[in-house]
Formats: C-alpha cells, sequence, structure tokens
C-alpha cells in the first residue's frame, strides 16, 4: 500500500483503520453477510476516562493510553475482524462468523482484559475505564447497525463505568 493510501486509511496516532475505511469494508462485508443470513457484531468501545487523563496526566499520558487500548483490542480481534478508531477515544469493531451465543463471553473477557492493563506513562501507570455497545444482528445498515452500538454505549455509559451493553437481535 503506498504512504498516500496508508495515510487515507490509517488513524496515525493508532495505526488502525479510520472511520472512513472502517465504513467502506463494513459495507461490503455486512452486505456478504446478509445474502449468506448470517449475524453480525458490530462493537463500540469507548475509553470513559480519557479526557479525565488528558486533563490530569497530559496529552502524551492520553495518547499512550489511546495507543494501548487500540493494541489490546487488535490482540484479541481475530484477521478477519475491522476495528477502527473512530473519534479520539472510540473505536469501532466488526466481527463476522461469531456464534452469537458466545458474544457475552467474548465481550466480558475483551473489558476485563482491557481494564486490567496498567498503562505506564510519563506521569505514572494510569488504567482505561471503558463503556461498550453491542448490537448483533444482520438487518439493517452499517450506518444503523453502528449507530445502535454507540446508543448501547451510552446506555451503558448511564450505568457507570466499566459496564458494556449488548443486545441481540436474533433473525430467522
Amino acid at each position: 500500500m503506498s504512504v498516500g493510501r496508508d495515510t487515507a486509511v490509517r488513524d496515525s496516532l493508532t495505526g488502525l483503520r479510520n472511520m472512513l475505511s472502517f465504513e467502506d469494508l463494513a459495507e461490503v462485508m455486512f452486505a456478504n453477510l446478509q445474502r449468506r443470513a448470517r449475524q453480525a457484531v458490530f462493537a463500540r468501545v469507548e475509553i470513559a476516562n480519557l479526557k479525565a487523563v488528558r486533563a490530569t496526566e497530559g496529552d502524551e499520558a492520553a495518547d499512550t493510553l489511546v495507543r494501548a487500548v487500540a493494541s489490546i483490542l487488535a490482540l484479541h480481534s481475530r484477521a478477519s475482524d475491522v476495528l477502527a478508531r473512530v473519534s479520539d477515544g472510540a473505536f469501532a469493531l466488526l466481527m463476522t462468523d461469531m456464534d452469537p451465543s458466545f458474544v457475552n463471553t467474548y465481550f466480558a473477557h475483551l473489558m476485563t482484559r482491557l481494564e486490567a492493563a496498567e498503562v505506564s506513562t510519563p506521569n505514572g501507570v494510569v488504567r482505561a475505564v471503558l463503556n461498550a455497545g453491542v448490537s448483533v444482528s444482520r438487518e439493517g445498515s452499517v450506518e444503523d447497525r453502528l449507530a445502535h452500538a454507540h446508543e448501547l454505549a451510552a446506555d451503558a455509559r448511564h450505568m457507570g463505568p466499566g459496564k458494556h451493553q449488548i443486545e441481540l437481535v436474533v433473525t430467522e
């Protein structure tokens, strides 16, 4: 991939896909899943304490935290998954061919791994406090599914730090 193309599809801080690149690939993948009558898992993971870390520890510490969360998400994603940084402290994930009965276990484990990570910064150690929303369905569009995952993450945020909401829409 050329340098110009790489910067157009990659987030400069984390090296993950950016939102535009995520949406482009997700559209194709989701359409394929819908044709095969398969469910897709759309997730949004947000660093709830990023503003506080930035305010108390500085920009470098906040950036280090974002990179660490991105690395852990990438480590626990499969090669077939699509992962992107979609805003300062938020990530989107599209997972295909995951058994819906395994989604709760997978995300509980992932959130535990993410929140257990101690991130060394110039000013000391910080931990991410996260919220997540996960939407499992084959209905609608990529935009609909991402919006739904975002709504579920917002619901989780209102429940308190470290919470995640999962909604399975099983379609026969």
